[in-house]
């Protein structure tokens, strides 16, 4: 549990790094008026857009089963454009019955990540790193009467880092698709990640 604490606050942490600070408050006389922020100076900081996929979940011991996630991309003005900060939500759901021996389980992670990820721009691809923080909410049930296991439930949270790589492809101006593969060291769930899916620009 420590350590899926300090995932949380680290990726916390992250996230409040890159979020807009308050606008110091500037004075000026009426003959000498404040200048306004150039445009680019507006542009670099903020969301600068949106993911979505499908995930094909390898994880020890089990065999392939999808997810989904969603997250945001975050620039900040105290960084390169390169770099992204990328908070993240991903879901998986896996259940299995074999109705021989009167065995069903079901498995189910809902994680909580945030990373920074650094692209290196192209004109019509662009290839991607990236890593980052974690926290895994896993939920376990088997029942299996015959093996003396009925309806037992498990679950736990457990913090784990990230590490990713991907191309993205450039369609219009705003939108994008990607692959990507993501490998997620937890403990005793190490999983690695092949997704597929559409960004959108801000």
């Amino acid at each position: 549990m420590r350590n899926s604490h300090l995932a949380t606050m680290a990726c916390l942490s992250l996230l409040l790094a890159v979020l807009p600070a308050p606008a110091r408050a500037q004075s000026g006389s009426g003959a000498t008026p404040v200048p306004a922020a150039s445009k680019s100076e507006e542009s670099h900081g903020g969301v600068s857009g949106l993911d979505v996929m499908t995930t094909t979940v390898f994880q020890d011991g089990q065999s392939a089963f999808s997810g989904i996630a969603v997250r945001l991309r975050l620039q900040s003005s105290l960084l390169v454009p390169n770099i992204e900060i990328v908070p993240s939500i991903e879901y998986w759901r896996d259940n299995t019955r074999i109705k021989t021996f009167g065995i069903e389980t079901s498995r189910k992670d809902a994680t909580l990540g945030v990373g920074a990820r650094w692209t290196f721009f192209r004109a019509n691809w662009q290839p991607y790193l990236g890593a980052g923080l974690a926290a895994h909410f896993i939920d376990e049930k088997a029942n299996a009467p015959t093996l003396g296991v009925v309806n037992a439930h498990d679950s736990k949270v457990v913090g784990g880092y990230s590490l990713s790589g991907g191309i993205l492809f450039i369609l219009t101006e705003r939108m994008s698709n990607f692959l990507e593969l993501e490998h997620h060291g937890v403990a005793d769930n190490r999983q690695l990640k092949f997704s597929a899916g559409l960004g959108w620009n801000f």
